[in-house]
């Protein structure tokens, strides 16, 4: 459900000398308040045992704000900021410390701020049940109060049951929001738009297609100070557990029923059902040189900080697809990427080039540092042959081959001189071709010439090989399928000024433009036309094809006023600039689904111009909202510890790796004959 957000709001952040709030919580509500996006009347409460003050408070506030947040502090916003701010001392245990903030948000209520609590909890694990008795003893849990708590939802399926009981025992699990901040992040929403607001992933999207799944998590920093917490957490605990299966539950889910939270919520909760738990065979833990000598580290600890496991899920879609995921500190570099691996395409035709196996298309969508998403695919170098190399939509020659393309003639004048027909026509073709236009006019300049031609090799079917006549075998093939142009799908122009040019007639009837739908009678081809147009001065110089898809069901975002969704297509460059892009429907940045059409490779800055929300800013915002889309239900955290357990109670053997590397090398012999992308 999503519930009403309130007028007015008092936000009482626990925990708020800590490093999560100085990091992240204050710079979020500074933002929302700067860009107006908190409610009309709002006070934020900080409360922890220090003894700061509302002034004290202030100038921490101001502090963490100047160090941490995306935007410079602002001296007008700070002036409407900083009088929101005030603070309570106490403990997490203490009901007097209670007490004191029920007072004082009794004061901030007959200041008109009683509309609402927000309860942000952020602080160690261990004090979220005793923080929500504190809450409810004190009176200030009611029906217009939300809870919202950090992660990690417990240690193990019975800790994390225990921790649900206590919570509901105080709050309605409407009023409780889990948060887990890799959801807030505005690649990991994108997942949902890119799977059912485009039709060309979400069939891509099954065991027919992918091969497989990684998920990778790295961190290149240790520890830094934390020993004494991932000394209890250790690698599983704090990240695969948390973050990694809520993010592959938005990757795996089937399509939700509406844009509702509890459409989603119910979505992630069959699909982590579905999942199996991981057997210890298929993990590999590992912990780096140098981590039992980390202040407040055990010198004998057993504690990983790289894990690696390979996750499958039951279920018709992802049957035999397996989910290869890996966590760790002291990694090269920092990055978070899923990429899905497409199953590879057959070696026959390129085999004889000596490639005995063709490297397979992934798209990998990259969650942090740097959002995004890109599409890697084969693409012939530019020259003789068929050398090929791996590029990355939306790519062009200049920067994937870091070298200037051959002009077409000079391309044409080496095949000739090598006895290569390949880019030739034969006569068959020729004749086939010409009997198109009788009909049509004279269109032979262009259309019939050129266009054909490529729309032979965009429609041909498989080749049996690299042979020119296996080429041109298929391209009279397509070429004997396509069916006359009448004219009545034909449109034909003269740009004004044509018959005063030099040695034109001034009665010419001579078109300067052509456009025709274009009709391929095969199994193939059947109702998809082929729109072709060529003209003289038009805007500007450019020879272009677009492959449009069908449209993905308008259902889902139909709710928002969309009648219908923009369909993506495939743009194939050819003059002046040579290249493939791909646009697609992604989301915006911000609350709520608004879309908008980007192409390949994108990322947030270059699309939409703006930087994007900070994840706490947008999970803070949807928490007021009321809106769970991201939050995780109570059943779902359970069905994943059900997931881990095996692999925490008997864990696998322990690793040793250098830092700087990828981990051990057992977590490549893991995925084998596969390989990890990302390194």
């Amino acid at each position: 459900m999503t519930l009403e957000r309130p007028a007015a709001q008092a936000i009482v952040v626990f925990g708020a000398s800590g490093d999560l709030a100085r990091r992240k919580i204050l710079p979020a509500l500074y933002n929302l308040h700067r860009e107006g996006m908190l409610p009309g009347r709002h006070a934020v409460v900080g409360y922890s045992r220090s003894d700061l003050g509302d002034n004290g408070f202030r100038a921490e506030a101001r502090a963490a704000i100047e160090e941490h947040s995306r935007t410079p502090l602002e001296d007008a916003a700070w002036a409407s900021f900083a009088p929101t701010l005030s603070y309570v001392s106490g403990g997490f245990d203490e009901p007097d410390g209670f007490t004191r903030l029920a007072a004082r948000l009794g004061e901030l209520d007959a200041l008109g701020c009683d509309a609402g609590r927000l309860y942000y909890l952020a602080t160690p694990p261990a004090f979220f049940a005793p923080i929500a008795e504190g809450i409810g003893a004190a009176g200030q849990a009611t029906e217009r109060s939300r809870i919202v708590v950090e992660k990690p939802f417990g240690n193990s399926l019975g800790s994390a049951r225990e921790l649900s009981e206590r919570l509901h025992a105080v709050f309605d699990e409407s009023r409780i929001f889990r948060i887990d901040h890799y959801l807030g992040k505005e690649t990991v929403q994108n997942i949902v738009v890119l799977r059912f607001g485009n039709s060309i992933f979400e069939r891509l999207w099954n065991r027919d297609v992918i091969d497989h799944v990684q998920l990778t998590v790295a961190e290149s920093i240790g520890v830094e100070g934390r020993a004494t917490y991932y000394e209890t957490a250790g690698a599983t605990r704090d990240l695969l557990q948390n973050h990694i299966l809520q993010v592959l539950a938005f990757l795996t889910m089937e399509p939700p029923r509406s844009l509702e939270p509890e459409a989603f919520r119910d979505e992630k909760v069959k699909v982590l059902r579905a999942m199996r738990p991981i057997e210890p065979a298929e993990t590999v833990r590992g912990q780096y040189h140098g981590y039992r000598a980390e202040p407040g580290v055990d010198p004998a600890s057993d504690t990983e900080t790289f894990i690696a496991a390979k996750l499958h899920i039951d279920n018709w879609r992802w049957e035999d697809v397996p989910f290869c995921l890996r966590h760790g500190k002291q990694l090269p570099r920092r990055a978070t990427e899923i990429d899905v691996v497409f199953r590879g395409a057959p070696d026959y035709l390129f085999g004889e080039l000596g490639m005995s196996k063709l490297p397979a298309d992934h798209l990998t969508i990259r969650i942090q540092p740097d959002e995004g998403i890109s599409l890697a695919f084969q693409a012939k170098k530019p020259g003789p042959g068929y050398e090929l190399q791996t590029v990355r939509m939306d790519f062009d020659y200049d920067r994937s081959f870091m070298h200037e393309p051959a002009e077409a003639y000079e391309r044409l004048l080496h095949e000739a001189m090598d006895g290569d027909h390949t880019l030739f026509t034969r006569a068959d073709g020729v004749e086939r071709a010409a009997a198109y236009y009788e009909t049509a006019g004279a269109t032979r300049d262009l259309l019939q010439n050129h266009m054909l031609q490529v729309l032979a090799f965009l429609t041909m079917e498989p080749p049996r090989s690299l042979e020119p006549e296996a080429f041109r075998d298929e391209k009279v093939k397509v070429l004997r399928a396509m069916r006359p142009i009448e004219p009545a799908e034909t449109v034909r122009g003269q740009y004004h000024g044509y018959r005063a040019e030099p040695g034109v007639d001034p009665a010419s009837d001579t078109e300067t433009f052509i456009a025709a739908k274009l009709h391929v009678d095969n199994w193939r081809w059947e109702d998809v036309p082929f729109c072709l147009r060529h003209g003289k001065q038009l805007p500007r110089r450019a020879t272009e094809i677009d492959v449009v898809f069908r449209g993905a069901p308008d259902y889902l975002f139909g709710e928002l006023g969309m009648s219908k969704l923009p369909a993506d297509h495939l743009t194939i460059r050819i003059q002046p600039d040579e290249g493939i892009s791909l646009a697609f429907q992604a989301k915006k940045p911000g609350p709520g689904y608004e879309l908008q059409t980007v192409r390949m490779d994108f990322d947030y800055d270059r699309s939409f111009m703006h930087e994007p929300a900070e994840a706490y800013e947008r999970l803070l915002h949807d928490a007021m909202d009321g809106d769970h889309t991201l939050f995780t239900r109570a059943d779902g955290v359970e069905r994943a510890w059900e997931v881990v357990t095996p692999m925490l109670e008997h864990p696998a053997p322990l690793c040793t790796y250098e830092p700087g590397t990828w981990g051990p090398a057992e977590a490549a012999d893991l995925i084998a004959p596969r390989r990890w992308h990302l390194r």
